[in-house]
């Protein structure tokens, strides 16, 4: 996957407290939509997931300027439940290619759908806890 391609971000990483613990910087952020796509709950998760949707939009953001071991931290934070793909995003009207995480399990198309404030309100606080307690 080239890593020149932008990041597409659509889920947990759209929150600043965990950009910052997964990159350790805040990298130059665009705001993206991707048509086509819908954020849903991952199964049995407090995070999200994409799926294929003719009428959805999935909104996030674009990370610009990754270097290589920002890379390797987001696969990592990303682990064995994502790969990596391309899609298509659409910046101001300007449709380009971007990295995604895709879900490597099965997630329904009409999964409920998932919500950063929703997420921010329930679950950042414990998650931001776990996240802390697994890294060196």
């Amino acid at each position: 996957m080239p890593p020149q391609l932008p990041l597409f971000v659509y889920g947990t990483l759209r929150d600043g407290d965990i950009r910052a613990l997964v990159i350790g910087r805040e990298p130059a952020l665009t705001v993206a939509r991707s048509p086509g796509l819908a954020v849903v709950g991952f199964p049995g998760k407090s995070y999200p997931a994409l799926v294929s949707d003719a009428a959805g939009v999935a909104e996030g953001l674009l990370l610009t300027d990754l270097a290589a071991a920002e890379w390797a931290a987001l696969d990592a934070y990303e682990g064995a439940e994502y790969e990596r793909r391309i899609i298509m995003v659409d910046v101001d009207g300007v449709m380009g290619e971007a990295v995604v995480y895709w879900p490597l399990v099965a997630v329904r198309a009409d999964s409920a759908l998932w919500s950063l404030d929703r997420w921010q309100r329930n679950h950042k606080a414990a998650f931001l806890i776990e996240e802390a307690r697994g890294r060196p």
